[in-house]
């Protein structure tokens, strides 16, 4: 079912708790999943501020459904030292029990480093677990801006996405 902005919106607020606990739940599954692999890495989440989304919905023209076409609604990031840890930290929110749904990868983009920009590692997957929202499609998760620090893998929860930036 097709959403107008400020449908959108009206359902945002009143699914915002369920994503919010969808996000939260991914998160601490993520966390113990990088314990049990030894992975050195930091996890935060957080479920997009209602006022953005609205913002988001009314402003991007070309949303024909924003509900749809909005996928940040809820985010984890994952933070990872080095690098040369972002292959195991793809790998941890993209391997068994979660569900990938698009991986955009521009690590071996060349030109990055002119533009004064972190190479971008994005990857969109399924909350984890069974969280439909109601019309009965899997909440899904999306990572955060990649050019605001190195060496991470974002993963935003909600209707879901993940994604990741670092230095080579």
């Amino acid at each position: 079912m097709t959403l107008t902005a400020h449908d959108a919106y009206r359902r945002y607020r009143l699914e915002r708790p369920r994503i919010e606990e969808a996000v939260e739940l991914t998160a601490a599954f993520i966390r113990r999943r990088a314990a049990r692999r030894h992975l050195s890495c930091q996890v935060t989440c957080r479920a997009k501020e209602v006022s953005s989304f609205i913002k988001k919905a009314y402003r991007k023209t070309e949303y024909t459904d924003p509900w749809t076409q909005i996928t940040d609604k809820a985010g984890i990031r994952l933070v990872v030292p080095y690098s040369s840890l972002l292959d195991e930290a793809l790998d941890l929110v993209t391997g068994d029990g979660f569900t990938c749904i698009r991986i955009e990868d521009d690590r071996e983009k060349p030109g990055f480093e002119d533009r004064l920009e972190y190479p971008r590692l994005h990857v969109q997957i399924r909350a984890h677990g069974e969280w439909l929202d109601p019309d009965g499609a899997p909440y899904e998760c999306e990572g955060a801006d990649p050019h605001r620090g190195s060496r991470r893998v974002g993963a935003h929860v909600a209707l879901a996405d993940v994604q990741a930036g670092g230095h080579h």
